[in-house]
């Protein structure tokens, strides 16, 4: 039998790990990716617990002719460790979760300085708006987003630029 004519098939050593490189590359932009999007959701997810609290707050004072309010301890611009829900009597802490920053913006003035806002029953009226920053505390390059308590109304809004 002529060796010259015997042919193996297969891959080399060289090809198999240019493969596996190249694997390896797609799956690191791949996870990036998906990471970026994981926080993204999580700031989104944020947003949405902690404007569902104020929505519930503000729809107590319309429904039970009882003043409901929010209170926090962190002073502008710093992260709000938690907050207390007050309806009817009945306090309630919250603790944002720890995968976002929740902060108050201090160019708002009246409720941040306050730390509280105040839905006055039967109409929900607010003395004072806020916005609200949700960002995430593992990356600064995902958008954070804004809720906004509007002064006087007390309405809810979502939003992702501060104005």
């Amino acid at each position: 039998m002529n060796r010259s004519a015997v042919r193996t098939s297969g891959f080399t050593l060289l090809e198999i790990l240019i493969v596996m490189a190249i694997i390896g590359i797609l799956a690191a932009i791949g996870y990036s990716s998906y990471l970026k999007t994981t926080r993204s959701n999580q700031v989104a997810e944020g947003a949405r617990i902690f404007a569902g609290d104020l929505i519930a707050l503000r729809d107590a004072a319309q429904k039970t002719s009882v003043d409901t309010r929010i209170t926090w301890t962190a002073a502008p611009d710093q992260a709000i460790g938690n907050y207390t829900m007050t309806r009817s009597g009945t306090a309630t802490a919250r603790t944002p979760a720890n995968t976002v920053v929740i902060t108050c913006v201090a160019a708002t003035g009246g409720a941040c300085s306050a730390r509280t806002i105040t839905y006055a029953a039967p109409y929900a009226e607010t003395s004072a708006g806020a916005v609200f920053k949700i960002s995430s505390a593992y990356d600064s390059s995902v958008r954070p987003l804004f809720v906004k308590v509007g002064n006087v109304t007390g309405k809810v809004m979502f939003s992702d630029q501060q104005d």
